[in-house]
């Protein structure tokens, strides 16, 4: 599994506190106080159903195409000096049960697509005559961007700070085609044994490892490399994959100049994320003593 998002963390911390109601009530006390974030937010209880549509549906499309959230119901967030929605006084959700299941109903048609994984909590405040609160936790989307549906506004939303914005078409573009792409970074270890025998044919051998890694998202197909030498080498060896080569030579994308060697390679096999490969071993021996 992935790293646990920070909208997953504070759902779990509300969940698995021994007193749920207490760990609520301490968020409009605190200090500092408990601001609205990207991944909180705090909502009263709606007057009306075409209320709570129009607050629901546009939270479930602005953090699955974000990093996910928590939605509190039954606390009221006011400005504070800062301008910032933070938590202020307990309102209670009037029947938390029947709250929830209006919430699961609405949820089927609330996104295109329906968001997958909301998970949605009820607690009753024994001190406030069965009133109490629903939390609902609202994963990141697998499946972006979702469209908030509400009937002649549909819209797509994403999470800015303590509220729900409608994203400029650049970044709507982006959520439709992310750019996943691998990046390829190559290191190398040089090292060089000079035998010195008092005439012209002293030599300099030099011994360059070659490795890539794929430290982009995506896997990289069809990689290709070319050498530029200024000697041709002794020998390239290229390293094994149990047994066969990684690499094998291959000719060259174009016609390059004569001045130098070049020498292309091609990967037998696809380049996964993260992945550190064995590349070649290159050896090159001089025998002109200007050359050191």
């Amino acid at each position: 599994m992935g790293e646990v998002s920070r909208a997953s963390q504070f759902f779990n911390d509300i969940v698995s506190a021994s007193d749920q109601i207490a760990f609520l009530h301490r968020l409009t006390t605190s200090v500092p106080p408990t601001c609205e974030t990207e991944f909180l937010d705090f909502k009263q209880e709606p007057q009306s159903d075409d209320e709570l549509k129009r607050i629901w549906y546009p939270a479930l499309s602005g953090f699955s195409n974000t990093a996910g959230g928590v939605i509190i119901w039954g606390i009221q967030a006011r400005k504070d000096s800062g301008g910032v929605d933070a938590a202020h006084k307990i309102t209670h959700v009037a029947n938390p049960s029947t709250f929830r299941t209006r919430l699961v109903e609405l949820h089927r048609d609330a996104t295109d697509p329906p968001v997958q994984g909301v998970e949605i909590q009820e607690w009753v405040d024994a001190s406030a005559h069965c009133k109490g609160f629903v939390v609902c936790l609202v994963p990141e989307g697998g499946f972006k961007p979702y469209r908030a549906e509400i009937r002649g506004h549909e819209q797509y939303y994403i999470r800015v700070g303590d509220s729900f914005r409608v994203p400029n078409r650049a970044l709507l573009r982006s959520l439709f085609y992310p750019q996943i792409r691998s990046a390829l970074k190559v290191e190398a270890s040089l090292e060089w044994v000079l035998t010195e025998s008092g005439s012209r044919q002293d030599q300099a051998a030099f011994r360059c490892d070659l490795r890539i890694q794929n430290v982009g998202p995506a896997t990289a197909k069809d990689a290709h490399i070319v050498f530029e030498l200024n000697q041709r080498p002794r020998c390239i060896a290229a390293h094994n994959w149990n047994g066969e080569p990684h690499w094998e030579t291959c000719p060259l994308p174009q016609k390059q100049p004569a001045s130098v060697e070049h020498y292309a390679m091609r990967a037998r096999r696809a380049l996964h994320p993260g992945v550190l490969y064995d590349l070649v071993t290159l050896t090159v021996v001089h025998t002109d003593p200007d050359c050191y």
